[in-house]
């Protein structure tokens, strides 16, 4: 294989493992995974989604199904908290962003949808893209191509944030 052709398989590789110089390995994301409960809500509570948006964040085969509509509860790491809550703002290097997706409040978590900043160069390579099971225990199959069509058309940072706990003061 020449060395362009056996690079570009390498860089492409890399893209669909999410594992580039710098930022978190998938097992490193995993291990956050054990912690991010204890991370601040974006959320003030449960937020109701529509049919549509729920199915856009599933696995192959989604849990509830594609027609379900649902709540989804965000929380955000440390590193990235306070920016995260300004909406029309960029968040740094390092931020975990976990949305959780269950049918109803009496229902557990069945979805945990994850995004990772690992650039700053304001663009969607600068996110990775990551989905796990309601208990955060097992990384789930993710369409990374999905994730990334819906988020370019968010404004600020590709986040969208219309659900944002709202604080005053």
């Amino acid at each position: 294989m020449s060395r362009p052709v056996f690079a570009i398989c390498v860089g492409l590789a890399a893209m669909t493992t999410g594992v580039f110089a710098g930022q978190k390995s998938t097992s490193d994301i995993a291990a956050s995974m054990k912690s991010y409960r204890s991370w601040e809500k974006a959320t003030s509570g449960p937020h109701i989604i529509s049919q549509k948006a729920y199915a856009l964040c599933v696995p192959a085969s989604p849990p509830a199904g594609p027609h379900t509509s649902g709540l989804i509860e965000v929380r955000v790491n440390p590193t990235g908290y306070r920016a995260f809550l300004n909406s029309t703002g960029s968040v740094p290097v390092g931020t975990i962003v976990v949305k959780e997706k269950r049918r109803s409040e009496k229902d557990p978590i069945d979805l945990l949808t994850v995004m990772q900043k690992v650039g700053e160069r304001g663009s969607l390579d600068d996110w990775r893209f990551y989905a796990f099971s309601g208990d955060g225990k097992k990384e789930l199959a993710t369409d990374a191509a999905k994730c990334r069509g819906c988020h370019k058309a968010a404004n600020a940072d590709h986040l969208f944030r219309t659900y944002l706990l709202r604080r005053r003061g």
